[in-house]
């Protein structure tokens, strides 16, 4: 059986379902303490539900489930999640958008409208494809419904510096999800999907700030190192990306909601508002062929902070 995470206070469920989340960690076990106070089993799925929506809100759940068992000194609690973006799915999307990014940021920071119109260029609305409303697929196929479009949107807005979030709600009785973006201090609507002014009835009672701050409020990162390989915030990395000798730079940037890709001779690696480029000469290789590095190394060419086995960071969106 996993390792159950021990929870004892609301603040620190809140942020191991959110951290989970980010790490697209498919099973989360945690054992919760009689003093966290969330009362009841539907206290639990409400906490837990909000935490997974309020996180990273790119993040596209196809679904999620909660099982939990009363026992000696607590509650012990299953959280399976399954991601339109996770695996390979994720690290295309993740190229697409920096690699977009990179090219419109060029020559400065580009304007909302033409970041709007590498958008429309990219994705246009429509239903064709295996899954308009995954933005792999609608990246693929060229066409998505106003899900793929708009979480397409924020991660290319907050790429070129905009704070931005996905809103959700009706739009004229049908189900519709648009974007907001901070400019010059003031929240203003995007919404690539529809022509002219709309009106929007929002599900969610938070102001776009709310929800952005509530977004961020998680992004700063503990990565302890150790002998066995790592964890984060106190919980175990799914797979083995780092430990106090080795980092897998590929790995650990897609944990951490960044992406890696070839250019010629050449591995770039983003994580961030960092992108660095690192020759394949100064790699070396597992026998799987995966790419590792030095830790200290890694550390300075990402400009992480290393502190007593530690490394520590503010993950980009």
């Amino acid at each position: 059986m996993q390792e159950a995470v021990v929870i004892r206070t609301d603040e620190q469920l809140a942020q191991i379902v959110r951290l989970g989340s980010i790490l697209r960690m498919p099973r989360l076990e945690l054992m919760l303490h009689d003093g966290v106070s969330f009362g009841s089993m539907d206290g639990l799925v409400h906490l837990a539900s909000r935490e997974l929506a309020r996180c990273h809100e790119n993040l596209q759940l196809n679904y999620w489930r909660i099982a939990a068992k009363e026992g000696p000194g607590g509650t012990r609690c299953r959280i399976v999640t399954d991601y339109f973006d996770a695996g390979a799915d994720r690290l295309f999307v993740r190229r697409r958008v920096y690699a977009r990014a990179m090219a419109l940021c060029s020559g400065g920071r580009p304007s909302p409208e033409a970041v709007c119109r590498a958008v429309r260029q990219d994705i246009a609305y429509g239903t064709a494809g295996a899954n308009p409303h995954c933005v792999s697929s609608a990246l693929r196929s060229g066409t998505g419904v106003c899900q793929a479009i708009s979480h397409y949107v924020f991660q290319l807005m907050v790429r070129c510096g905009y704070p931005c979030v996905v809103r959700t709600g009706t739009l004229g009785g049908v189900r519709h999800s648009w974007n907001r973006i901070r400019l010059h201090g003031a929240w203003q609507t995007v919404d690539l999907c529809v022509s002219g002014p709309a009106e929007y009835l929002e599900e969610t009672a938070e102001t776009a700030q709310q929800q952005y701050d509530a977004m961020t409020v998680y992004l700063h990162r503990r990565v302890r190192l150790h002998e066995r390989g790592a964890d984060v915030n106190g919980i175990p990395f799914p797979q083995h990306v780092a430990d106090r000798r080795w980092v897998c730079p590929t790995r650990f940037v897609q944990c951490f909601n960044g992406a890696s890709f070839r250019d010629g001779d050449s591995l770039i690696l983003c994580m961030g508002a960092a992108a660095r480029s690192v020759p394949f000469s100064a790699l070396r290789e597992t026998p799987e062929h995966i790419p590792y590095m030095e830790t200290a190394q890694f550390a300075r060419l990402m400009g992480l902070r290393m502190e007593n086995d530690c490394l520590l960071f503010a993950e980009g969106l």
